[in-house]
């Protein structure tokens, strides 16, 4: 992942980023307690997190040194992140996304998650991207900002949404942490690694004469895909 939040962003509405629900408690290596900037990212979080531990190594993803982090199906409270991501925050975020996926949602929040995306087809990991990756990505927007004032433009991984979008999913992410009758249920077949490759950069466009480009959207930004 590349780019991150600018404080000051085009068109959107930015909020204070302090956290609304019990996050885990941040560990690392050895169990020991992660503290600084990682400890405060964490807890800074617009989107609702979850109860327990949650350890955080900086170390490359073993299925593949080049990712920017990656998660295990095995062991989703371990996030691998990357010495040297170029924006750390933000891949911690997408893989925050994806723990938050293997240990909270269940079936009807994926359901859900599809039916406002629009996507009919079937299986969550399947597909050039999975529903899983946008979920990921959907949930890093809502880690940063829980609205937004202008649609958010297509990232490599082929999230987009609008400010209505956004908020019907950043909503859907706090009903499923909300305690409930149905317990979360895991995602049949996930793979061995859930993995975040470093995104493509898109071709580049030249704007027509006399026109500047256009700014880069937050989840553009935020997720490398400007």
């Amino acid at each position: 992942m590349r780019g991150i939040l600018a404080i000051l962003c085009v068109g959107v509405c930015a909020l204070p980023l302090t956290s609304e629900a019990h996050p885990p408690t941040p560990i690392k290596q050895g169990s020991k307690p992660l503290r600084g900037k990682l400890h405060r990212w964490v807890h800074q979080s617009r989107a609702p997190l979850f109860r327990g531990r949650l350890q955080i190594l900086r170390l490359p993803c073993p299925a593949n040194p080049r990712y920017g982090g990656c998660v295990g199906s095995r062991r989703p409270r371990r996030i691998y992140l990357h010495p040297r991501a170029a924006q750390p925050r933000a891949v911690l975020y997408h893989e925050i996304g994806h723990v938050f996926d293997l240990v909270v949602l269940n079936r009807s929040d994926r359901r859900q998650f599809k039916r406002i995306m629009g996507i009919r087809r079937g299986g969550w990991f399947r597909g050039s991207p999975g529903p899983s990756e946008l979920l990921a990505d959907a949930y890093a927007a809502c880690s940063f900002h829980r609205r937004i004032g202008r649609v958010l433009r297509r990232t490599s991984y082929g999230y987009r949404a609008s400010p209505r979008r956004h908020v019907r999913i950043c909503a859907l992410l706090r009903r499923a942490a909300a305690p409930k009758g149905r317990p979360p249920q895991r995602p049949p077949n996930p793979p061995p690694v859930v993995d975040q490759a470093p995104p493509p950069k898109p071709p580049a466009t030249t704007p027509p004469s006399g026109q500047q480009p256009e700014p880069c959207s937050l989840l553009e930004t935020l997720l490398g895909g400007c």
